[in-house]
């Protein structure tokens, strides 16, 4: 008996722990959405391996356009390969490949390299564009919506190459008005 109540106090002692530190990674993003909520995540794998787990954060107050991305890494990753990457799948949503080499290189700057637990998250702001944060803390920004469009584009746009994952983010809702697409998940 005693080693049951043991195993019982230590499981709510962990759900509790664990529990408390989600809590405190959305408090983070509080200040920057105006109260955060986790909306929707998923994970991308390749190959069945893990590459990453993504993150919907979504502004609670009353018809808010801001969102966050937030990815938390699973492999080891170099920024160039990062920025590239996403200079790719830029142009598999109809970024010309011009825009999207200009944007890569832009990014090839910005991008650290990670390992796993690197968490990079990207902040849209409707008239400030897109803000990227390292391990919470602020990394850059890049202004415009031609580019916030395009940058997150690689996750919500229809033309992903990752529809499973899209879909496991954005469920039945839209990123209204970034993208001014038919909402089909």
């Amino acid at each position: 008996m005693k080693l049951t109540l043991k195993i019982l106090v230590a499981s709510v002692l962990l759900i509790t722990a664990y529990s408390q530190c989600d809590a405190a990674e959305t408090n983070y993003m509080d200040p920057i959405l105006n109260q955060a909520k986790v909306q929707s995540s998923g994970r991308l794998t390749f190959w069945g391996l893990p590459i990453y787990d993504a993150t919907l954060y979504r502004s609670t107050a009353p018809n808010a356009s801001e969102f966050a991305l937030e990815i938390r890494y699973q492999r080891s990753i170099s920024g160039d390969a990062l920025a590239s990457r996403t200079a790719d799948e830029m142009i598999k949503t109809g970024v010309s490949e011009k825009q999207a080499d200009l944007w890569g290189k832009e990014l090839a700057k910005i991008f650290p390299n990670v390992e796993p637990g690197t968490m990079l998250t990207a902040v849209y702001i409707p008239k400030q564009g897109t803000t990227f944060l390292l391990n919470q803390k602020p990394l850059a920004q890049v202004p415009g919506e031609d580019f916030s469009k395009a940058f997150f584009g690689v996750w919500f746009s229809d033309k992903t190459s990752s529809p499973k994952l899209r879909k496991a983010l954005l469920g039945q809702n839209c990123l209204t008005p970034l993208f001014n697409e038919p909402c089909t998940p």
